[in-house]
C-alpha cells in the first residue's frame, strides 16, 4: 500500500507487497468462515498437498504464497462448512449483526455455479444489505472472447469488485491488482 503502510501481523509468513495510491482503513477481523460443496481440510498434510496439486509447477511465486497461506491456516484454522453458496449465505446472514461490517467474499467460484445459484446469491446479499452493514467483495473471472488462438485469459483476467463496483483487474492466479485508468 505504498511506503510505510502495513496491516496485520508483521511476523506473518504471508505478506502481499503492493503499491496502491490509497491506504485502506484498518479493520479488526472478528470471525472467518466459509463454505464449499466439497471442503478440503487444508490443515492436514493430505489436504495441503491436494491444494498444492492445483498450482502449476512452474508458478513458483504461487507455490510460495500458498505454502505461506497454509502455514497461517495451521496456526489459525477456519471453519469451512459443506454447503452451496446460496444455502450457506442465507443461513449465515439470517441474523443481522448491525454492530459489525459483514464481508461476503468470493473468488473464482461463480464461473462454476449454475445461473440460478448466481441469482440466488445476489438476491440474498441484496436482502441482507437492507438489514445490516454488508460489503460484497468478489474476484471473478470475466469470460474472455475467443480469438484466433483460442481464449485470451491473460488480457481478460479477473475483476475485483466491491458491491458490484469495479476496483481493479488481476490475472486469474493472483497479484498484481491493476487499478482501472
Amino acid at each position: 500500500m505504498g511506503t510505510g503502510w502495513s496491516w496485520g501481523d508483521p511476523n506473518s509468513p504471508l505478506a502481499f507487497d503492493v503499491d496502491l495510491p490509497i491506504a485502506p482503513e484498518r479493520a479488526t477481523i472478528l470471525e472467518r468462515r466459509g463454505c464449499d460443496l466439497h471442503p478440503v481440510d487444508a490443515t492436514t498434510p493430505d489436504g495441503a498437498d491436494y491444494l498444492m496439486s492445483f498450482v502449476w509447477p512452474f508458478h513458483l511465486a504461487r507455490h510460495d504464497r500458498l505454502a505461506a497461506a497454509l502455514d497461517v491456516l495451521r496456526r489459525h484454522p477456519v471453519t469451512i462448512d459443506r454447503a452451496g453458496a446460496s444455502e450457506w449465505l442465507a443461513a449465515q446472514l439470517a441474523e443481522p449483526r448491525p454492530d459489525v461490517l459483514t464481508v461476503v467474499w468470493q473468488s473464482i467460484t461463480e464461473q462454476y455455479w449454475p445461473a440460478a445459484e448466481s441469482v440466488a446469491v445476489q438476491h440474498i446479499v441484496a436482502h441482507a444489505r437492507d438489514r445490516m452493514p454488508l460489503a460484497h467483495v468478489s474476484l471473478e473471472g470475466v469470460p474472455p472472447p475467443i480469438g484466433p488462438a483460442g481464449y485470451d485469459v491473460v488480457a481478460h483476467g479477473a475483476e475485483l469488485r466491491v458491491d458490484g463496483r469495479l476496483i481493479g483487474h488481476s490475472t486469474h492466479h493472483g497479484p498484481p491488482i491493476v487499478l482501472p485508468g
